[in-house]
């Protein structure tokens, strides 16, 4: 496998691969190939700078997996129109108004709170995280992944659109007005009671 510094011997690095640098170059053209080729000549050592070029949003339109790699922050107004993967990254915030059409998997990193209007359309995974809140104005389309977190509670009138998984969390009771609709799973946790306006449209697994 070749190791290259990208940032190294900029103008000789750009000729061998020019591919590669059209990823760094123009955020809103990224292709799947493209970061392929990053895990594979880099080796997951990236000074990585991918989304920082171009324009005030970035629209991705595949997934983005920034797992393993030095990344430390990501730009503002991002959208992602797959899943995004930031596990084990030292990523201490995301941004506000970040949009993720696929899954969001946070698990193993560094991000401390989620942010401002975040929405998500399929699955968050928060485990192993020391996120301890859940925002009023969160939205995620599939399941919500709390096993192993530090979330001790949740925000009245929440809704999620697939299963909630809270089984070896620290939530020690379920909120108001709760609509789940999928699976609920409770299995090693402090919950005794559902709340009477919880609506819960899959099993419940003790």
């Amino acid at each position: 496998m070749k190791h290259i510094k990208l940032f190294e011997n900029f103008e000789e690095n750009f000729k061998k691969y020019p591919n590669l640098f059209n990823l760094f170059v123009d955020a809103q053209y990224i292709k799947e190939e493209d970061f392929k080729a990053v895990d594979e000549l880099l080796y997951r050592e990236i000074a990585y700078r991918p989304l920082y070029f171009g324009g005030e949003i970035y629209d991705l339109d595949k997934n983005l997996n920034l797992s393993y790699t030095a990344i430390k922050e990501l730009p503002d107004n991002l959208r992602v129109g797959g899943n995004l993967d930031l596990i084990h990254t030292a990523i201490k915030e995301l941004p506000d108004n970040l949009k993720v059409n696929g899954s969001l998997n946070l698990a193993y990193s560094k991000i401390e709170k989620l942010p401002n209007n975040l929405k998500v359309n399929d699955n968050l995974l928060l485990a192993y995280t020391d996120i301890k809140k859940i925002p009023d104005n969160f939205s995620v389309g599939g399941a919500l992944y709390l096993y192993n977190s530090n979330i001790k509670e949740l925000p009245d009138n929440l809704t999620i659109g697939g299963s909630l998984y809270l089984s070896f969390s620290k939530i020690e009771k379920l909120p108001n007005n709760l609509t789940v609709n999928g699976d609920l799973y409770l299995r090693d946790t402090a919950i005794k009671d559902i709340p009477v306006s919880a609506i819960i449209k899959g099993n419940i697994y003790r």
